[in-house]
Order: C-alpha cells, then sequence, then structure tokens
C-alpha cells in the first residue's frame, strides 16, 4: 500500500511540475515591462561604455539599436506618453530606486523600473517609492 501511495505521490508532483513551473513566454508578457526592461539593457550598456549613466536620449538612442522601432519602445502602450526616464541615475545602485516608469500608465496603475526589475504600482504606491539623488517624484 505504501508503494501506491509514493508512486502516486510521485505522479502527482510530476503533474503539478510540469505544468506550474515553466516560465511564461516573454512574448505574452505586457508591452510596457518588455519596454523598460529593453531601456533598462540599454542604459546600462550606456554607463558601461560611457563609464557614467546617460545624462539625455542622444546618449541613449545607439544602444537601442537592436530594439526594432526605438520610438515604440520608448512610448508606452497603455497612455500613449514616453517614458519618464531619469538621465544620470546609476542604473545598478538599488532595486529601490526609480530609473524610469510610465508617465500616466492606465486604470490607476502604471509600470515602473525600479533597478533592473519592473514593478506595476497603483497611484498611491507609485508616491511612496524612491527616487535617485538629484529627481523628484512627479507629484
Amino acid at each position: 500500500m505504501w508503494r501506491f501511495s509514493f508512486a502516486l505521490g510521485i505522479c502527482a508532483g510530476a503533474i503539478v511540475a510540469a505544468s506550474g513551473c515553466s516560465r511564461p513566454n516573454a512574448k505574452n508578457a505586457p508591452e510596457s515591462p518588455q519596454n523598460l526592461r529593453a531601456i533598462f539593457d540599454a542604459y546600462s550598456e550606456a554607463t558601461k561604455q560611457l563609464k557614467r549613466p546617460p545624462a539625455n536620449l542622444d546618449e541613449l538612442t545607439p544602444h537601442l539599436k537592436d530594439v526594432g522601432e526605438i520610438d515604440k519602445v520608448l512610448r508606452s502602450p497603455d497612455d500613449g506618453q514616453k517614458y519618464v526616464i531619469l538621465w544620470g541615475a546609476e542604473p545598478h545602485a538599488s532595486q529601490a530606486e526609480v530609473l524610469a516608469y510610465e508617465k500616466i500608465g492606465k486604470n490607476g496603475r502604471r509600470y515602473v523600473l525600479r533597478g533592473h526589475v519592473v514593478f506595476w504600482h497603483s497611484d498611491e504606491e507609485f508616491k511612496m517609492v524612491h527616487f535617485p539623488a538629484g529627481h523628484a517624484a512627479p507629484f
């Protein structure tokens, strides 16, 4: 009897692992987080090459050459506005610090790039995030 229970447990565990542990397909992820991750990658690469964070869009643009339509990547599909990028901020300083965000967002929420991670914050949560030195919250 214990062999049957053990085998049943193994089968159930394998089914759960196979169905619940797969990573979501990046193509199915919302577009805004993909854009913000592309911005982070380009911003990090620019920081590495310049030996300092980029100071403006002109310094970032060459590092976006592999993302497809640059204007599309720099604009949120949720609110139609260009992402706010905090120029001169250190990209690897802290996950707590904002690097870029949707200007308005949608339905009271916005995607926010903090460090290398994209968060989906309510307006109230966004009011509580930390902005790097020299940058102020938009309210």
